[in-house]
């Protein structure tokens, strides 16, 4: 037999689903916190946003 044992390729798995599972949670949470849910998925594929600056310094 040659390689890693079993036991070790199925942990290592089951961390990497366990990571890009909160990766994805993550970044769709971090996607829907602008103004509006979908403020910064529109930014996303339009390309640009509005911002409004303040000049009262």
């Amino acid at each position: 037999m040659t390689g890693l044992p079993l036991e070790t390729v199925a942990w290592t798995h089951v961390v990497a689903a366990y990571a890009m599972a909160v990766f994805v949670v993550v970044h769709v949470y971090m996607a829907t916190t602008g103004a509006t849910v979908t403020a910064y998925l529109k930014a996303m594929i339009t390309g640009y946003e509005w911002v409004e600056v303040d000049d009262t310094r």
